[in-house]
């Protein structure tokens, strides 16, 4: 008598056996909620119980058996030497895997300036030049990696960007006004790590971090003066259905926009939050 345990890894991890070379057959093993409290399906314990017969496995050794790769094949060798047989096990690996994701966002984002002594009214202080909303459209590379059952994975995800916002100031002198004019169009391009959390084999949430590099476009501009944007770091947490689907929402972490020796009485701090869509083509 021959016995196979054929263990498939996927999300999750299930385990079949088969006797005699005939078709494999899965051990039954499921958790579900029934009213608040959550109930475990063992029949994979009967299931073996009916197929093992054999003085080395009892009753008892069976309801201590858990639902883990060792303790399963542990107790089929056991059998097989018992019955002077042996195993053969089967187990496909996990495999590397690229996700190509489309995104489509919309962000929430503001602007504060940091004014030295002597710019504006009260001194050295630090202004909002307020919100502003915009789409985020980009793309999104992501390998999976062969571990762990894919839960890492890389990204790089370059997404093009826009913020245009206007406000006045009072100077601290002549008390007259001055307008800042913010004209600003960038690419992000994000480099990080994401990291899942099975619900269950289509279901999964995430969340993700990683470094942002900045390349300002068109001549972005700030009253005049160009714009020279420094890096950040993006933070995020979202769900995703059935490797197809995904919702992200995303915080980007402040950059200075004047980032030049020559602006060194001003500073900035540029940030947004943004609910940001997926779409999986591979």
């Amino acid at each position: 008598m021959r016995i196979y345990i054929i263990i498939r890894i996927q999300t999750l991890e299930d385990f079949f056996f088969s006797l005699n070379n005939e078709e494999p057959i899965q051990l039954v093993y499921k958790r579900y909620k029934n009213k608040q409290k959550i109930n475990v399906n063992e029949s994979y314990k009967k299931q073996i119980f009916d197929a093992l017969k054999c003085s080395a496995i009892d009753l008892n050794k069976i309801k201590k058996l858990d639902y883990y790769k060792n303790e399963l094949i542990s107790i089929f060798n056991s059998y097989n030497i018992c019955k002077m047989d042996s195993s053969h096990i089967y187990e496909t690996k996990n495999k590397g895997k690229f996700n190509l994701w489309a995104r489509l966002g919309y962000l929430n984002s503001n602007l504060d300036f940091n004014y030295r002594t002597g710019t504006i009214i009260s001194g050295e202080a630090t202004e909002s030049i307020g919100n502003s909303t915009s789409f985020y459209v980009g793309l999104e590379l992501e390998y999976l990696l062969p571990f762990n059952n894919n839960k890492w994975s890389i990204l790089l995800s370059p997404s093009y960007q826009s913020y245009n916002q206007s406000k006045s100031f009072m100077r601290s002198q002549s008390l007259s006004t001055f307008n800042e004019d913010v004209d600003y169009t960038y690419l992000d391009i994000l480099f990080g790590v994401r990291h899942y959390f099975f619900l269950n084999t289509k279901s999964r949430i995430f969340i993700n971090g990683g470094y942002v590099f900045t390349l300002d476009l068109n001549d972005s501009m700030i009253s005049e003066r160009e714009i020279n944007s420094t890096s950040s770091i993006s933070l995020g947490i979202g769900y995703d259905f059935n490797n197809k689907f995904n919702a992200e929402v995303r915080y980007n972490t402040g950059r200075d926009l004047l980032n030049s020796f020559e602006f060194r009485t001003i500073s900035t701090d540029f940030s947004y939050l943004g609910i940001i869509l997926g779409y999986n083509f591979l």
